[in-house]
């Protein structure tokens, strides 16, 4: 599942002001069923210029299976014309225990009228024992103040079958910087059931994300999600966070 932070970090763009920097601290706790747990601190930084054009920076801190990983993630969009946004992302852990060692994709945006919107994206991760690409496409539609969304993607490990997944997203926003999505997603994901270990499994999950403004430039966001991996474990994602907005 891609992260939702990227997501949260965009306010409703019919109100928001900019351009715009937020400053957010966030920490989360996976519970598995089997009495492990995971957990993850991240700091991100955000910077718009306007409703289509920005960069984000995220240094995370993750404990899994007993072992601490560093990651440093990047997220650039910049719009293209009056209807075409283009997007580039990139991540790197010098430490690549339980997450990848370095990943890059692509995306762009098509806004075809009416509300409608379709967006593609090509993305490699590079692990420590094998390299995984991915293509998804998305199809989604605004109206008022609501988004619905549905992706498909295909991911590829080597010596094993291309894996097919699906995802649909309903969010409402409200203000400037309210904002709350529902989720699910089911099919075959390439995941981490334990260190050093990267498989294609069935993966289903579900959850609830959002931002909901405390003060005038500070934001509470937060997360819960469940996901079942296969037959190893079902993880129950918790996060809570601060987000600066300035």
């Amino acid at each position: 599942m891609r992260l939702v932070f990227l997501f949260l970090l965009l306010p409703s763009l019919a109100v928001a002001q900019y351009p715009r920097t937020t400053v957010e601290g966030r920490a989360s706790v996976d519970y598995l069923d089997a009495g492990r747990s995971w957990q993850e601190h991240t700091l991100t930084v955000g910077r718009r210029a306007a409703a289509r054009t920005g960069v984000t920076t995220s240094l995370g801190w993750l404990q899994r299976f007993g072992a601490t990983d560093q990651r440093l993630q990047l997220d650039a969009s910049v719009a293209a014309g009056r209807r075409l946004t283009l997007g580039a992302e990139g991540e790197f852990s010098p430490t690549h225990l339980v997450v990848a060692r370095s990943g890059m994709a692509a995306r762009a945006h098509v806004a075809l009228g009416r509300g409608w919107g379709v967006e593609g994206r090509a993305a490699q991760r590079r692990f420590a024992i094998v390299d995984v690409r991915s293509a998804s496409l998305s199809v989604e539609r605004y109206w008022s103040s609501w988004h619905a969304s549905m992706t498909t993607t295909a991911s590829s490990v080597p010596e094993y079958p291309v894996t097919l997944s699906y995802a649909a997203r309903l969010t409402r926003s409200w203000g400037e910087r309210g904002l709350l999505t529902v989720g699910t997603a089911a099919g075959r994901e390439v995941e981490i059931p334990s260190p050093g270990v990267l498989l294609p499994m069935d993966v289903v999950s579900g959850g609830t994300w959002g931002a909901l403004p405390m003060t005038r430039h500070l934001d509470a966001t937060f997360a819960v999600a469940v996901t079942r991996q296969g037959t190893f474990f079902t993880r129950t994602h918790t996060a809570l966070g601060l987000r600066l907005n300035r």
